[in-house]
């Protein structure tokens, strides 16, 4: 996916999230499968212009960007478990240095 974690972070921390709700003719239109509660979520917009996540944004026949949230998952998971490795690693780095969990010495 990404060769450096540093990368992976910084491209990560440009996707923004959202509270919303779906605009009125869509709630109000079974074949959208929305409704009129409020929602936090992403742009897919957003997720396009993202090397991590723009293989998780389709587009329908009416040429709307949609989250293809199952393929968002399975990003999501791979960035995930990159990001723990890092969290391990630095956790590492810390207690061989003598610094506790608490961050006290």
């Amino acid at each position: 996916m990404y060769g450096a974690n540093d990368d992976l972070l910084k491209a990560f921390a440009d996707i923004d999230s959202y509270l919303f709700k779906y605009k009125k003719r869509f709630s109000e239109d079974p074949k959208y499968n929305a409704d009129d509660n409020l929602h936090i979520g992403v742009m897919a917009q957003e997720l396009k212009e993202n090397p991590l996540t723009e293989s998780a944004i389709v587009e329908n026949d009416e040429g709307f960007l949609m989250v293809d949230t199952r393929q968002l998952t399975m990003t999501l998971c791979a960035i995930v478990a990159n990001l723990s490795k890092k969290i391990i690693e630095i956790e590492e780095r810390l207690n061989d240095k003598g610094v506790k969990e608490n961050g006290s010495n």
